[in-house]
C-alpha cells in the first residue's frame, strides 16, 4: 500500500485520478512524486501541456542536444519533435508510474530514444553508397571508415567546399536549398558541385 500521506493536498490529488488508475499502479506512487503523477496523467487527457512544457521542454531539449555530434546536429529537431510525438501522440506518459521524479523519468526516456534515432540516422548513412550507386565493399570492411576516409581525403585533397556540400546532401539527408541557404549560393550550382563531388569519390572508392 501506499504510504500515508500527511500534505491532504497531495491525497486529494491522488484521489482524484482513481477513476482512470487501477489501484495497483497507484500504489506504485511516491508521496513525494504525486504532483508529477498528476500531471502525468493530465497529458495523457491532453490537460495540463504548458504546464509540462513550461517546466520540461527545455530540459529535454538539452538532453538531446548534449547526446548529438557536431555533425548530428541537423537532426535536432526532428528528434525532439519524434519526442514530443512519442508523449502526447503515442502516450507514452502511461509508462510513468510516479516510482521516481517525472525528471528522472524523463531522462531515461529521452535518452534511450535520442540514442535510437542516432542508430537510425547512423544506418541510413550506411546504406548511402547505394544512393552514390556503388557497390557495398565486401563483408569485412568497415564502411563508415572507409566513407570517412574518402571525405577527409578529398577534404584535404581536393575541394573542401564541394566535398562538404555532398556530405550534407547524402549523409546529413540535406535538401540542395538548405544547402543552398548555408553557402549562399543557388541551388543549380549546389546540385552541380555535388555532381562533381559524386564523380570524384566514385573514383577514389573505386581504388
Amino acid at each position: 500500500m501506499i504510504k500515508p500521506i500527511n500534505n491532504d493536498k497531495n491525497s486529494q490529488d491522488i484521489n482524484k485520478h482513481l477513476d482512470r488508475n487501477n489501484i495497483n499502479s497507484l500504489n506504485m506512487v511516491k508521496p513525494n512524486h504525486a504532483d508529477d503523477y498528476n500531471l502525468a496523467q493530465d497529458c495523457l487527457e491532453n490537460k495540463n501541456i504548458d504546464t509540462f512544457m513550461e517546466k520540461h521542454e527545455s530540459y529535454i531539449k538539452n538532453l538531446v542536444r548534449k547526446r548529438l555530434d557536431y555533425n548530428l546536429l541537423t537532426h535536432l529537431e526532428d528528434i525532439i519533435q519524434e519526442i514530443f510525438t512519442l508523449l502526447f501522440a503515442r502516450k507514452a506518459f502511461n509508462g510513468y508510474k510516479g516510482e521516481s521524479s517525472l525528471k528522472t523519468w524523463l531522462y531515461v526516456l529521452v535518452s534511450r530514444r535520442t540514442i535510437n534515432e542516432i542508430e537510425k540516422i547512423k544506418r541510413k548513412r550506411h546504406l548511402t553508397l547505394e544512393s552514390i550507386e556503388l557497390d557495398p565493399p565486401a563483408k569485412s570492411t568497415d564502411t563508415s571508415t572507409l566513407v570517412n576516409d574518402i571525405i577527409e581525403k578529398m577534404k584535404k585533397e581536393w575541394d573542401y567546399e564541394k566535398t562538404t556540400m555532398m556530405y550534407m546532401h547524402y549523409y546529413e539527408s540535406m535538401t540542395y536549398n538548405q544547402i543552398g541557404v548555408f553557402f549562399q549560393i543557388g541551388e543549380s550550382t549546389i546540385s552541380y558541385h555535388i555532381k562533381i563531388a559524386k564523380q570524384k569519390f566514385k573514383k577514389l572508392y573505386s581504388k
